[in-house]
């Protein structure tokens, strides 16, 4: 999930690698960006990206 602090809520985006998900975030807030009519003074918005990997192991069960 990506998200502009105080401008946007949330822009929930998916990729299947975290290359890609920094490349789709970005293509979709530039969207945002540029479709709300957002103005910044700073040459360049800086972006903060977190991700998150969750995965299992299996228990083992002695028997």
């Amino acid at each position: 999930m990506a998200r502009i602090d105080n401008d946007v809520e949330a822009l929930p985006v998916e990729a299947e690698t975290l290359e890609l998900l920094e490349k789709t975030a970005l293509a979709a807030l530039s969207d945002l960006i540029e479709l709300n009519g957002i103005a910044s003074d700073l040459p360049e918005i800086p972006v903060h990206i977190r991700a998150e990997h969750l995965t299992k192991i299996p228990i083992r069960r002695s028997g």
